[in-house]
């Protein structure tokens, strides 16, 4: 949300706020903002709201899809005692849109890491409408769940304490990225959709930290870039077996060929089952399978890449030397 006074040539100084919904909506602040003396108060905000409200009919199927899942996953969060909040996209809908993104494409949910255990995974395993579909890396490293409802998806990112920040993880391939965040001490409630959702206290500050300073302001369909996301390391081998879980809408853990062949393409050992341990390493893991007749899986590069959009739609990391174990 943005906040400012603008100056229509009278006495008086009108203070409105600008919602951000939609590009459309945007170009429209923009030409009234260029023409102001054409306009009073009562005009201009008469041509913005009718905008939003004309924006909002266009994603009124979006918003159902949304508002519904997302207050049931925060009450569940609620009876299970974990604090979460708003974050990423979902956060910048809340201030910026008063909303959604319109042309958003998720939802995303921050947790404390220190706070989970496997209460959990068991409550959203074959839940309704919103199961567990994915668990993501490790319990002590990088933890992501990944939980649909077969039209949204709907990610909770374990944030990790660190010193005085942060950091929760982000997996491509078997490549581990780290997104710095505030240390997010104490939360406070926002309201969205008439429902109560727990959200950083300071929400600017932790935009700044996502996108850079003020940088998310304007709305952007593609191209924008978390500025917190760096390359950490990549899965060894042993690890790589047990960073991912996949589900059934029925909460049973899938050993099919489409589990063994995500594990197995960035993989160069073979394998044919998948081990049932919960994303966790196990003390005395057993033997690695027989090498592949072709090795399929190198290191990547250590360049963050850029623009996000192309990471969550898993372009390809050029490849530039071998695993070491």
């Amino acid at each position: 949300m943005l906040e400012g006074t603008l100056n229509y040539g009278y006495s008086s100084l009108y203070k409105i706020h600008l919602l951000l919904i939609d590009i459309k909506v945007l170009d429209l602040m923009l030409t009234v903002s260029s023409n102001l003396d054409k306009y009073d108060g009562k005009s201009l905000t008469f041509a913005i709201t009718d905008a939003i409200a004309e924006q909002f009919k266009k994603n009124d199927s979006q918003l159902n899809l949304t508002r519904d899942p997302m207050s049931e996953i925060g009450k569940s969060l609620d009876n299970l005692e974990k604090h979460y909040w708003l974050a990423g996209g979902t956060l910048l809908g809340w201030y910026r849109h008063c909303g959604l993104i319109p042309f958003t494409q998720d939802v995303d949910f921050g947790l404390y890491a220190e706070e989970y255990d496997e209460n959990i995974r068991n409550h959203f395993l074959g839940h309704r409408p919103s199961y567990l579909w994915g668990a993501l890396g490790l319990v002590n490293d990088s933890l992501e769940f990944r939980l649909h409802t077969g039209k949204l998806t709907v990610d909770l990112f374990w944030a990790y304490k660190e010193g005085d920040h942060r950091w929760c993880g982000y997996q491509v391939q078997r490549t581990k990225f780290r997104r710095t965040l505030p240390l997010l001490s104490e939360l406070c409630s926002g309201d969205l959709f008439g429902y109560r959702f727990s959200i950083p206290c300071d929400p600017v500050e932790y935009l700044n930290s996502e996108y850079g300073m003020n940088k998310w302001n304007l709305p952007l369909k593609t191209g924008y870039s978390w500025i917190n996301l760096k390359i950490h390391s990549v899965w060894n081998n042993v690890a790589w077996l047990y960073a991912t879980r996949l589900y059934t809408r029925d909460g049973k853990l899938r050993s099919d060929a489409f589990a063994i062949n995500w594990i197995s393409k960035y993989y160069n050992y073979t394998i044919e089952t998948i081990p049932t341990f919960l994303n966790i390493v196990p003390d005395d893991p057993p033997p690695l399978g027989p090498l592949k007749k072709v090795l399929v899986y190198n290191t990547p590069p250590t360049r963050k890449p850029t623009p996000v959009t192309q990471i969550k739609n898993k372009i390809i990391v050029t490849i530039k030397k071998m695993t070491s174990n």
